[in-house]
Order: structure tokens, then sequence, then C-alpha cells
């Protein structure tokens, strides 16, 4: 920067500015040097409303012009949050706030503070009786000053969301769950810090769970999963008694004991008590370090599961095949972003009646067991194959060549396909041949090599009850977008 040097100037903001953050940017060049070349520099500034003008530095001022810049008047609910937002700390009790403000009172309170509210704002805001969720996604807790619990016990807390941050650890969560016995749903996403250890304290202090989201905690292991349920002297006995028995080899290429009579009240785990019996969603997905021995066992804790997403978990096809081989009736199941291939699928056709089946960018499976998988699933109502790239122009043709076509994906309801760009029109003419013809109310093909000019003309007039249809970005020289709902 030149010693001395400075430009400084005014502009008028145009009326219809609205008010909201703004990036401006300056042209500028030295004066009498003809060939120096344009600068530009910018800087951030929010418009909050009424006539002001911005000087060359950034500096908001007023200004007397006649021009106005139009504003957003808050509804009274938002200026009665703000009020509330600003005057925390002169407030007694927040007790008669009625319980759907709530979280949004809670959103603005850590947008506020930088995600750490202050242990006494968080017991004027919690403390309300009829409070049955609470979403503190992004605060920041300390085992150290926070006993999250005492402002818990008399919320009679149904879903709780926890975690967004790395100073979510076991220790903090244990803390939390003891004054959360009512719980029925708990989501702890994101939260780097948490090992297998979170999974005994759900068990220990909630009871009542039916529903329990942990994605993208790369602690966990599973470790809980094969050794629930053991004391510590009959994980002894146990481990002792099967060493003396003779030994084979395991799936994985391990060799593993010889399982002996089954011991009366226990699994072949050697489980006392299922701890999970009312869990039916779970949601691991993105837990990356979650080995494929331990995962085989879920259904040894989770017996009653009929909602499960392990996508994003890197597992291979032999990993998912020996999991959906072993866990019970799934209605609804996520293997998206996993390099699976054709066993899994032969694995889900075999075992489980779909209604919900997520296998968005999985690009190792063939076509062919695809079309096996989907012949079979008369229950489905929802199916993602987006981004499977590999699946032929066939694959649905084959479908409407089956001896009942019309019994063929009877009842789905949802289907995306976009990204696969080897989809022609004649693929998706085919779907008009199958039993979805009649049931299907949303169709996505952003992407696909197809004209959305054709299709609109030639597949949707054969879909009556299709009320969405997502075709942007089709690739198609001359072809137009389409988006209608």
């Amino acid at each position: 920067v030149m010693v001395g040097s400075g430009c400084r100037r005014c502009f008028t903001f145009p009326a219809t500015l609205t008010s909201g953050p703004y990036t401006f940017m300056w042209y500028w060049q030295f004066n009498g040097v003809s060939r120096s070349g344009t600068y530009t520099s910018c800087w951030e500034a929010k418009v909050t409303g009424g006539t002001n003008t911005q000087t060359g530095d950034g500096a908001m001022a007023s200004s007397s012009s006649s021009s106005t810049t139009s504003q957003r008047v808050p509804s009274l609910v938002d200026a009665c949050l703000i009020y509330l937002v600003e005057n925390l700390e002169g407030i007694e009790s927040l007790e008669g706030i009625e319980p759907a403000l709530v979280q949004r009172l809670l959103d603005k309170v850590i947008e506020k503070t930088k995600q750490k509210p202050s242990l006494e704002v968080l017991q004027k805001i919690i403390f309300n009786q009829n409070l049955k969720k609470l979403d503190l996604t992004g605060a920041v807790f300390s085992s150290s000053d926070f006993q999250f619990q005492k402002f818990l016990e008399n919320a009679q807390l149904e879903e709780l969301a926890i975690g967004g941050t790395i100073s979510l650890d076991d220790a903090v969560v244990r803390q939390i769950l003891q004054g959360c016995s009512t719980l029925k749903k708990i989501v702890l996403n994101r939260s780097a810090r948490l090992t297998d250890e979170v999974f005994k304290y759900l068990a220990e202090y909630c009871p009542h769970l039916t529903t329990i989201h942990i994605q993208d905690c790369i602690g966990i292991a599973g470790h809980y999963f094969h050794a629930e349920g053991k004391a510590p002297a009959q994980a002894q006995q146990q481990q002792q008694q099967q060493q003396e028995r003779p030994r084979s080899r395991s799936l994985f290429g391990k060799s593993t004991p010889s399982k002996g009579p089954a011991d009366p009240g226990k699994d072949d785990l050697g489980c006392e008590s299922v701890k999970f019996g009312a869990v039916t969603e779970l949601d691991l997905s993105g837990c990356r370090s979650l080995q494929a021995k331990n995962l085989v066992h879920l259904a040894s804790c989770f017996p009653s599961l009929r909602y499960l997403d392990v996508s994003k978990m890197f597992l291979q096809d032999a990993d998912a095949t020996s999991l959906l081989n072993t866990v019970p009736l799934l209605s609804s199941l996520s293997l998206s972003l996993n390099p699976i291939e054709g066993a899994a699928l032969q694995a889900i056709a075999n075992r489980h009646t779909l209604t919900t089946l997520h296998l968005h960018c999985c690009r190792n499976f063939p076509t062919h067991a695809l079309v096996e998988l989907l012949q079979g699933q008369a229950s489905l109502v929802t199916l993602d194959l987006s981004q499977c790239m590999q699946i032929d122009e066939d694959a649905f043709p084959q479908l409407a060549h089956h001896a009942s076509p019309r019994s063929v994906l009877p009842l789905l309801n949802s289907l995306d396909v976009s990204g696969c760009v080897k989809l022609t029109i004649k693929s998706l003419q085919a779907l008009c041949q199958l039993g979805c013809a009649s049931s299907l109310h949303t169709l996505r093909i952003a992407g696909l090599r197809v004209d959305p000019k054709v299709v609109d003309a030639e597949v949707t007039p054969h879909l009556p009850s299709l009320r969405l249809i997502d075709s942007r970005n089709c690739q198609v020289k001359g072809g137009s977008s389409l988006a209608r709902t």
C-alpha cells in the first residue's frame, strides 16, 4: 500500500436493494497512469434498511437522499424472540413460553453466543414442562462446567439432538443422558470423539429408545455389538471354553472357534439380555471405522431393527452380504456410497421385503443383479438409484418383459435415476408398462441424455399419478430443461 494514498467516495443504494449481507467491489486505476491497468478491492457489508450510503473504506453512513431501501418487517413472533435473546440475562424465567418457540429461541441463542450458551441461559429456556423435542446441535458442552441432566430431568424429553462439535465426548454424553430417561430418539451426528462407550450409556440411561442417529462418528468401531451382555467372569470362562474347541475358517479368512451347544437364555455371543430391544431405526452412515467383524453382530443388540442406514462406510460386497444375512427383516435400507456388488443385492432379494431402498452412487453392482432384485420387491415405495452410472438402458425393459409386468413394483411412489447416464427414452418408456405406472408420483431424471420434450410427450401421459418430474440438466443438444410440479 502506498503511504499517503487514499480513495474515498460515496454512493447511494438503489431503492430496490433489500436488506441483508452484500459483497461490494470497487474497480479503480491510478490517476495519470494510462497503462496501469484496472484494480479491484472488495469488502463485506450488511444493509440494515433505511437510506444509506457506503464510503470507500466500507463504513456505513446515513444519507439525506430521498431514495429509500426496502426492508422486510419482522413478524411479531420474530420481534419477540429477538427481544428475548437480547434481554435473557434480565429475565427470571421463560417457563411460560410456547414449546413450539423454544427451538427457535435456542437456535438464535446458539448463533449469538458463538455455539457456547451460558449455563444460566440454557436453564431458563429448558425449564419448560411441555418440551418434548430439543435440538442443541452445534452447542459446545464441557463435562467440567455443565451438569446438563439437572435441567432435563423435569423436561420429559422424547427427542434430543446434540453433536456437531469436537467438544462432545463420551463423558459429556453420559452426563447429558442421566437426565434423559424418557428419550425415544437421540441424534449424535458428527461427533468425532465419541467411541463405543456411548452405546453403553444409551442402554443404561435411555431404556425407551426407538431411534438412534450417529452419523459420521469416526470413533465408533462396533466392539459393543460383539461384547454386549457378557460379565467379566462369564466372558473369561467362555473364552477358555472356546480355546478348547476345534477351530474353523470364517467368512473373513480368520480362524474362529466352532460353536458348541448354546447356553440357556443366551445367544451365540453369550449375551444374557438385549439392551436395545425397542430400537427400530439405526443410522450409522459415515462411521467409517466401524469394523465389519463387529457389524455382522448388529442383530444381537438390535433385534427389532427395521430402518438401517449404513451408507458411506466403504462396505465391501462380502461385508454387506454378511450384515444383510444376519439382521432381521428390514423395511428401509440405505447402502449408498458403498462399493457393493451383486451378492449384496442378492442378499436383499432373499431376505428382505423393503419399502425404501437407497443405492445412491453404488457403481459396482451389475444391471442383471438389480433386475433380479426389483422383480421380487412388490412392497417397494421409494427407490433411489441416482448416480449409478453403470445401469444399462435395458434394465427397465427387462423388467417389462417379465411374465407379469404389472406385478413388478406395483406400489412404487418415488423413483430417482438422476445421473444414470446410460438410460434412454426407451428405458423410461418401459416404466409405463410396469405396475408403478399407476402409482408413481415422483420421477427424477436429472442429468439423463434424454430430451425433456420427448419425455413430456411420450412418458408422462402414461403415468397418471405423476406430480413431479425433475429433468434438469438433461444433456441433449438443443433440449430444454424441465421441472414441473
